[in-house]
C-alpha cells in the first residue's frame, strides 16, 4: 500500500467534536503515512485553541486558519488547495463535524489504494437528515444527471479520495469562489469520462452536543432556516 496520504477538513465552530474525531482518525491510519490539514474559517467558538492545543502534541498536524470567513466552499477549496502543496500521492477530503467512522474511512483509502482508480466518492448510507436536506440530496443528484446523463448515489459527499495529479486537473476546473466545489468535482469527473471508485459508509450524526451544527445558526430542524435557503439559491445559480 502506498503510503503519502494527506487528509484535509475545513472545520467552522466544531470544538464540541474535533478532538475526538481526528484522533480516531489518527488511530486508524496510524499504519501509514499521514498528515491531517484543517483550515479553520474564522471559527467563533473554542474550536481554534483545541486545534492549537492538539497541535502541541503531535508533529502530524497541520493547521491553518482563515483571515476572514470564507464560507464551506471556499474554505474547502483552500484545504484541498493546501493538500495538494504538502505533496502526498493522495488526498482525502472530509468535513470537520465528525459525521463518518474513521475505521470506515481506512477502509476507503485501502480499497481505493488497492484499486486502478485515480479518484472515489464515499457515498453515505444511513442518513438521518431532516426532510429539507433530504429534498436537497435529491436536487443534487437531479443536477448530477441533467448536466451528465448519468445518475449518482451520493452528488456532494464530502469524504472522497483523489490522486493528486487528478485533484489538480479538477480544481483547475472549478471557479475559486464556488460555494459547492464537492457537487462541482462530481459533475467534472463524469463529464470527462472519469472511472469513479464508490464505496459505502456510514453517517452519523455530527459529534458533540448540538447535532445540528451552527454553519447555518439553525436552531431547530424541522424547518430550512433562512440562511439555507439562501445558500441553496446562490448553489443554484452557480450552476446555471
Amino acid at each position: 500500500m502506498k503510503k503519502q496520504l494527506t487528509i484535509v477538513m475545513p472545520v467552522f465552530n466544531e470544538s464540541e467534536g474535533i478532538r475526538e474525531f481526528v484522533s480516531e482518525i489518527k488511530n486508524e491510519f496510524s499504519g501509514i503515512q499521514t498528515t491531517i490539514l484543517i483550515v479553520d474559517d474564522c471559527s467563533t467558538d473554542d474550536t481554534w485553541k483545541v486545534l492549537q492545543e492538539m497541535k502541541a502534541q503531535t508533529n502530524d498536524l497541520i493547521l491553518h486558519k482563515n483571515v476572514a470567513n470564507l464560507g464551506h466552499g471556499r474554505t474547502t477549496l483552500e484545504a484541498m488547495n493546501y493538500g495538494i502543496l504538502n505533496n502526498s500521492e493522495y488526498i482525502l477530503t472530509v468535513d470537520g463535524d465528525g459525521q463518518f467512522l474513521g475505521k470506515e474511512m481506512f477502509n476507503f483509502f485501502k480499497k481505493f489504494n488497492h484499486s486502478n482508480n485515480n479518484y472515489g466518492e464515499g457515498q453515505r448510507v444511513y442518513r438521518q437528515d431532516p426532510w429539507f436536506r433530504k429534498v436537497i440530496s435529491l436536487f443534487t443528484r437531479l443536477l448530477v444527471l441533467i448536466k451528465t446523463g448519468k445518475r449518482i448515489a451520493d452528488a456532494n459527499t464530502p469524504c472522497r479520495i483523489y490522486e493528486r495529479g487528478t485533484l489538480q486537473r479538477f480544481l483547475s476546473k472549478i471557479d475559486n469562489n464556488s460555494m459547492v466545489p464537492n457537487l462541482a468535482v462530481s459533475i467534472i469527473a463524469r463529464n470527462e469520462g472519469q472511472q469513479v471508485f464508490n464505496f459505502s459508509l456510514t453517517n452519523i450524526p455530527r459529534r458533540g452536543e448540538s447535532v445540528q451544527g451552527s454553519t447555518w445558526g439553525a436552531k431547530k430542524t424541522k424547518l430550512p432556516n433562512k440562511k439555507l435557503v439562501k445558500f441553496c439559491l446562490a448553489a443554484i445559480k452557480e450552476f446555471f
